[in-house]
């Protein structure tokens, strides 16, 4: 009979051996649920649940763990996609639970109705279902079909989109997020990946591209918050999401919330603007944090080097506000989606997304839309870009004055701007002041300012040019 010790080990040796196995099954079930589906042969017919028929077509692209078809309606040949996982698969799941619940294109449109949008960059949902393949159970839903994700027109426009271009596509986001949150959704992994352009035709990138209106695609990651929610702290959920914009919250372990959605978009948007970010080559998830928490702090000391060189510098005030809000925002908190888009609304705007700063002032009837403002004729480009560092310090400089002194500096601009006409008109007959009719008389103070830069510059320019060219006088 053996001794009691090492019957006692062998046991022990045995539940061991059965620990280790139920985690290698462990692991090897998680493996399943989460693999990667076969791409499945074309001119199969997907039946979603309302019994309509989607003819699948080719295969295109590939998401985290799922298949990206072309699809096309057989009833109406109405041309769409559809996202096909594995049936045990989470992500698609969880998308298919919020498409259903809150993506109905006529839940969509009730809420564009209610609040003034012509446009919210949410596609809506048109079938969803199940399908047997070779043995296999899939889960597959359509949406419709849009044109490339905004990662791939940044690289196409040279790393960076304009300003104007970005406060308009930070105002969609916002509208996007409003949405979201009310339905009670925390979307948690914003980037330009996972937003795609409305345009299906090939784009000129030389030319205009609206970026704004962008849809946002991927809800796997969606969260279901509840208001007045906790913060609550699990370390090994440390990290998640995509490292380059994931929230602090996220980094400490904390759950999707929607002050960490705004921390995510305002990280985009600088990367938007300037085509980097400060922890942009660390590799460690750690090191990310500690730059994140220094770029909190050192916003609180106002220091922010990074934000002020290129043209993040012309829009530092409005993203200090933007952070600083979000930072201060409670965990649990609905924010203030009005006072948030308002600060992207007072930024200059023009027409392209390239990386271009000639810029006219944004002009919007409503808060809530993202429409393009009423367009009108300006200067001509030569004349807009003249002194524009002198037009911005004046501008700057003439916000923080009080009222006495802004009604002193309204009479000084005027008579200043009689004496310069009076000055043009010695020189009419060289047509020195091309476009100042482009020029609205019902602009207040800027205008104001552009006419006297503008006209000062252009008529010291051709008093030089008639001087060097006027004919000397003969010694009597």
């Amino acid at each position: 009979m053996p001794p009691k010790r090492a019957v006692a080990a062998k046991r022990t040796t045995v539940s061991k051996n059965e620990a280790v196995n139920d985690k290698k099954k462990a692991v090897q079930r998680k493996k399943k649920v989460y693999s990667l589906a076969p791409v499945l042969p074309d001119a199969e017919i997907l039946t979603d649940a309302k019994k309509q028929k989607w003819l699948l077509g080719k295969h295109f692209a590939s998401g985290g763990f799922g298949r990206i078809h072309f699809v096309e309606k057989v009833d109406d040949k109405c041309k769409a996609v559809a996202k096909i996982e594995f049936a045990t698969n989470g992500p698609l799941y969880t998308e298919m639970h919020y498409y259903q619940r809150a993506a109905s294109l006529d839940k969509l449109s009730e809420w564009k109705n209610q609040h003034g949008l012509n446009f919210l960059g949410l596609p809506p949902l048109l079938g969803f279902g199940t399908h047997c393949n070779a043995g296999n159970d899939y889960r597959f839903l359509v949406i419709p079909q849009f044109g490339p994700n905004l990662e791939y027109v940044r690289m196409k426009l040279g790393g960076k989109f304009s300003i104007s271009s970005v406060a308009r596509l930070a105002v969609n986001c916002l509208n996007i997020y409003e949405y979201l949150h009310n339905q009670g959704y925390a979307y948690a992994d914003l980037k330009g990946d996972n937003m795609v352009l409305e345009q299906l035709e090939p784009v000129d990138y030389k030319k205009e591209v609206k970026i704004w209106q962008s849809y946002l695609i991927d809800f796997g990651l969606v969260y279901r918050v509840t208001l007045g929610a906790a913060l609550k702290l699990d370390p090994k959920k440390a990290h998640q999401g995509t490292r380059e914009y994931t929230s602090l919250d996220a980094h400490y372990g904390a759950t999707p919330s929607f002050r960490s959605d705004l921390e995510i978009l305002g990280y985009n948007i600088l990367f938007w603007l300037n085509g980097d970010l400060p922890w942009l080559s660390s590799t460690s998830d750690i090191d990310v944090m500690k730059k994140k928490e220094n770029f909190k702090e050192n916003l609180k000391k106002e220091s922010l080097k990074f934000m002020e060189t290129g043209q993040l510098g012309n829009c530092v005030p409005i993203l200090k506000k933007f952070f600083a809000y979000t930072y201060d925002l409670d965990y649990g908190s609905l924010p203030d989606y009005t006072f948030l888009r308002n600060l992207f609304k007072t930024v200059e705007i023009t027409p392209e997304a390239g990386n271009n700063n000639s810029t006219k002032k944004l002009r919007s009837s409503s808060n809530k839309s993202t429409d393009s403002p009423a367009q009108h004729p300006g200067p001509s480009k030569a004349m807009r870009t003249c002194r524009a560092t002198e037009l911005k310090r004046k501008c700057a400089s003439s916000s923080k004055t009080n009222a006495n002194k802004s009604k002193q500096k309204q009479v000084r601009d005027s008579e200043n701007q009689q004496s310069e006409n009076r000055r043009s008109d010695r020189f009419a007959h060289l047509g020195i002041i091309p476009g100042m009719a482009n020029f609205r008389t019902k602009s207040l103070a800027q205008s104001l300012i552009r006419r006297k830069s503008v006209a000062q510059s252009v008529v010291d320019k051709y008093v030089t040019i008639s001087r060097s060219n006027a004919v000397p006088r003969r010694r009597q």
